[in-house]
């Protein structure tokens, strides 16, 4: 496993230049539209809240514990004690009053307190795991929103590729047409050409059909109603795929957002092991309270302030809580941590290779496009000659127009390829552009 990590790293740095990422800035613009108002993105901002909350929920335990309680309190019978005084004569002597009142301000500060440090670390992973989760979408976000983006621009160009083949249909259409009044052409070579005409236009049709899901897929994202006209003038046709130029650095394994979450998770389970031993552990508090009181001897039925201190020791024997079976719950929960850990690192140095595979495939066929492009365009020019002349058919025109018109579109295709390529090894690597 070790030596195809090394290899795969190795091919990657080999491959990739140590240089940022560079996008165009109406990318970005939509990326970040898409992180304002996506509207999972505001529920992973109140989870982290939550967690943020949930850590200094844990913190207080440290803190003292302060309560005012007032009470009354009506007793009937009371004690009584008669005493004799001498003399046949005897006094009696009540031991409470009937009503009792009492108003005290009690105090408890935790001074030893072995569980509170385990449940701030549980609260720190839980807040660790939901602040990973929400950069994992915005990469997800800002990934999903490039291939939008690099979409329309490909299917733009897929358009005007068709048009340039619409255009020279129609010149051909022509040509026969005016061979078919001169008696040099068939019927039948206008009607396929008409045929192969319809064919293109309804390919556009079907390729414009797709750029409207595109914008409606962008608008979604973006939580915004795209114009399509304006964004496609302004924008979309002056575009570049500059992404297939640009590099990475940094060590996938590491920032790969799909492993921090699980790594975030088995750190989380781990910490929960720690809390649920802590459980059995004692705890030390200072105690006091200051008040006032009826019922203190000799004068039962006068109210006077009081006060009492002290400490209190707590040692858990039998804890309702079942520390026992908790901690059984939490191994459980850190196997299958560590096994989503384990299964994504798998996972990831899949892609990688997939992704490297990718890349280099669509490179070396991207390096004969021209040539084949030159080839098919020439072809196009000197079967349009011989047309003229008469010595083809317009069906060996059409295969003429038709191999350009498929090398136009391999080019664009090989392009549109290698750069979801290059996205989709950058998505790997957890490199943030936005």
């Amino acid at each position: 496993m070790k030596k195809n990590l090394i290899i795969i790293f190795v091919a990657l740095f080999g491959l990739l230049q140590a240089q940022d990422l560079k996008v165009p800035a109406k990318l970005k613009e939509l990326t970040e539209e898409s992180l304002r108002n996506f509207p999972k993105m505001h529920s992973l901002d109140e989870a982290v809240n939550l967690n943020s909350l949930k850590v200094d929920m844990s913190r207080a335990a440290y803190l003292p514990i302060v309560n005012a309680d007032a009470s009354y309190l009506h007793l009937n019978p009371v004690s009584k004690v008669t005493i004799p005084i001498g003399a046949g004569i005897s006094k009696s002597l009540q031991m409470n009053p009937d009503d009792n009142y009492s108003a005290t301000l009690s105090l408890v500060q935790p001074l030893i307190d072995l569980k509170t440090p385990a449940n701030t670390d549980k609260a720190k992973s839980d807040l660790s795991v939901s602040l990973t989760n929400k950069e994992a979408l915005k990469a997800q976000l800002a990934y999903q929103i490039a291939q939008v983006y690099y979409g329309i621009i490909y299917l733009n160009r897929c358009i005007n590729v068709q048009q340039m083949q619409l255009t020279l249909v129609r010149s051909t259409l022509k040509l026969i047409e005016a061979r078919l009044k001169s008696g040099d052409a068939l019927k039948y070579d206008l009607v396929s050409t008409q045929v192969r005409y319809t064919n293109v236009e309804n390919y556009i049709s079907e390729l414009r059909s797709q750029l409207s899901k595109q914008y409606n897929l962008l608008g979604m994202l973006t939580g915004q109603a795209s114009n399509q006209q304006s964004i496609a003038d302004s924008t979309f046709n002056d575009s570049y795929l500059d992404i297939v130029k640009d590099s990475l650095q940094t060590e996938i394994l590491n920032m790969n957002n799909d492993i921090r979450i699980a790594e975030a998770k088995k750190v989380y389970s781990e910490s929960d092991i720690s809390a649920v031993k802590r459980l059995y552990l004692p705890s030390l508090n200072l105690i006091g309270g200051i008040g006032y009181k009826n019922g203190i001897a000799p004068e039962i039925y006068d109210t006077k302030f009081n006060y009492y201190y002290g400490l209190s020791f707590s040692l858990p024997i039998f804890p309702a809580s079942r520390p026992h079976i908790q901690l059984e719950m939490a191994q459980v929960g850190l196997r299958l941590a560590q096994n989503e850990l384990d299964f994504q690192k798998l996972s990831v140095s899949k892609d990688i290779a997939n992704a490297l595979d990718d890349i280099q495939k669509n490179q070396k066929k991207y390096a004969s496009m021209d040539t084949l492009l030159q080839q098919a365009s020439l072809a196009v020019e000197l079967g349009t000659e011989r047309f003229k002349e008469g010595v083809i058919t317009s069906v060996e025109l059409l295969t003429a127009e038709t191999n350009y018109q498929d090398a136009l579109l391999s080019k664009l295709q090989t392009e549109y390829n290698l750069l979801l390529s290059k996205l989709e090894l950058s998505r790997l690597a957890g490199k943030r552009w936005w």
